[in-house]
């Protein structure tokens, strides 16, 4: 049975929906939910050095893993995966997220997306980061090795993402917002190229006819930013090309992605 049987079977399924995900900490285990609401870390460190953090939260019904990017300017963007498993409730069910927003000292303001089955929430949170470790409201993770992060595997990366084969995202001129229409068949995928500026944004948003069609956003030092996704703010921390790969988790798909930079 997965998760969204059974939460449907207990009466939870309204909760999960309106993003009250309290039902889900029951399974993520108690050591993983933190005392109070705006989360609690170590301060032992509160000046990062820009780079790529890796974080693991491993539970006896959780086994989730992020990866943050933490630009020079104290943005950040990262993605994350997850299951959540339950051997007696004869349940599972699998989750990404995508995260995008700033660093001040040890504290995260973030735009967390979460996709969770054929459910997406998009939450504001606050969450703790330090060189050792990481809490949000319902999570507590310690930072691992990234090269032992086996569970993130970046599905483009800069042997894979070039010039060749990619369309570039071309603004009016006086505009910074355009709309691109088109198909992609499951298996294929569709890759824009957008030039932009350290200090810029860039803001996505992608909808399709059945809801099929992610994207991932690749920077032009090959680091995967978004994993995924269906909306996203970048801020951009480095100048040059970064690339926007559209592609279906079901069947072809017909979608519409708005660009604007800022």
């Amino acid at each position: 049975m997965r998760l969204s049987d059974y939460l449907l079977n207990i009466g939870w399924l309204i909760a999960l929906s309106s993003c009250q995900s309290a039902p889900l900490e029951l399974y993520m285990g108690e050591a993983s939910v933190p005392t109070d609401s705006t989360a609690t870390a170590s301060d032992s460190s509160v000046h990062l050095s820009p780079g790529t953090y890796c974080f693991q939260a491993r539970t006896e019904t959780l086994s989730a893993d992020l990866r943050l990017v933490l630009a020079p300017d104290y943005a950040v963007t990262g993605q994350g995966s997850g299951i959540i498993q339950h051997e007696q409730g004869n349940f599972y069910t699998v989750y990404d997220k995508t995260l995008s927003g700033r660093l001040e000292q040890s504290r995260l303001s973030l735009t967390v997306t979460t996709t969770i089955e054929s459910d997406i929430q998009q939450v504001r949170e606050f969450w703790v980061m330090t060189a050792t470790e990481l809490s949000g409201p319902r999570q507590h993770y310690q930072r691992i090795p990234c090269a032992d992060q086996t569970a993130l595997e970046e599905v483009v990366s800069p042997t894979s993402i070039s010039d060749v084969g990619s369309t570039a995202i071309q603004f009016t001129p006086g505009t910074s917002m355009t709309t691109v229409e088109e198909q992609v068949a499951m298996g294929e995928r569709k890759i824009y190229r957008l030039d932009g500026n350290i200090g810029q944004q860039i803001v996505l948003d992608l909808t399709s006819l059945n809801n099929n069609a992610v994207f991932d956003v690749v920077s032009p030092d090959g680091n995967l930013l978004m994993h995924r996704a269906v909306v996203a703010d970048v801020p951009l921390s480095t100048s040059g090309a970064y690339y926007v790969v559209v592609s279906s988790e079901h069947g072809d798909a017909s979608y519409r992605l708005t660009v604007s930079r800022q």
